[in-house]
């Protein structure tokens, strides 16, 4: 989940886990990471995400086809 309302405010994304065994309608959900830019986190719009062992994932960024974009890898662990 992102969310990014403006230039000067910072660009959000929530990694949550998502409970899907028995639910209906509104299923419940856990965050399990916050990647935010105005706290260090160089981050974009990742299109990709693959979990690599128990609780260690990788996320993917492309550049959009932008030349002041870049290709991001971020590899994580969930503590």
């Amino acid at each position: 989940e992102r969310s990014y309302t403006g230039l000067f405010s910072p660009f959000v994304i929530t990694l949550k886990k998502v409970f899907l065994k028995g639910c209906k309608k509104r299923c419940k959900s856990k965050a399990l990471a916050k990647f935010n830019t105005h706290k260090g986190w160089d981050i974009d719009n990742f299109e990709g995400l693959t979990r690599v062992g128990k609780r260690r994932y990788l996320m993917v960024s492309d550049n959009g086809d932008n030349f002041y974009q870049r290709t991001l890898l971020i590899y994580f662990e969930v503590l």
